[in-house]
């Protein structure tokens, strides 16, 4: 069914839900912006500014860089994942397909170590995808541990 603006219903309520999702989650302003922005696709990553002609290549350490790739399967992504949520919670996470794990996971409700789910998960991905460009644009590289450190004291912050 098709709305008198071209919307089909159907698409309609994908966008709803998307927002319904991220308005309702706990923690600051930004997070919530950043969980929208991360379920329309609209973050740059090497990928999009290579489409942008804003970089010449879009890989980065021999990898297409995708959100996926930045969020989920980087190397160094995974070894702050298993820092905060431990290695069986990752293992599990490698099949599920990426829009359901992340929605999932920003809808889980269930405490650890004292700080609310969605929130410690929301603040590991905006965390790594901020790592990443600082790694990309400014050159500049972070300790694991300190990082670890930082999403635990901003999770527990909120």
């Amino acid at each position: 069914m098709t709305h008198m603006w071209g919307l089909k219903v159907r698409d309609w309520d994908e966008v709803n839900t998307k927002w319904e999702l991220t308005s309702k989650r706990k923690g600051p302003e930004k997070i919530r912006t950043f969980l929208w922005l991360v379920l329309h696709g609209r973050l740059l990553t090497n990928e999009k500014r290579y489409r942008r002609h804003l970089v010449s290549h879009p890989t980065f350490d021999e990898a297409n860089e995708s959100l996926y790739h930045v969020l989920r399967s980087c190397l160094s992504s995974l070894r702050i994942w298993i820092k905060i949520f431990g290695f069986h919670v990752v293992s599990e996470w490698s099949t599920v397909p990426f829009e359901e794990w992340f929605t999932e996971n920003i809808k889980k409700d269930d405490g650890i170590r004292g700080c609310s789910w969605s929130v410690l998960f929301a603040t590991t991905c905006r965390v790594l995808l901020q790592r990443r460009n600082d790694e990309v644009i400014g050159g500049k590289y972070s300790d694991d541990r300190e990082i670890a450190h930082s999403i635990w004291a901003k999770a527990r912050n909120f």
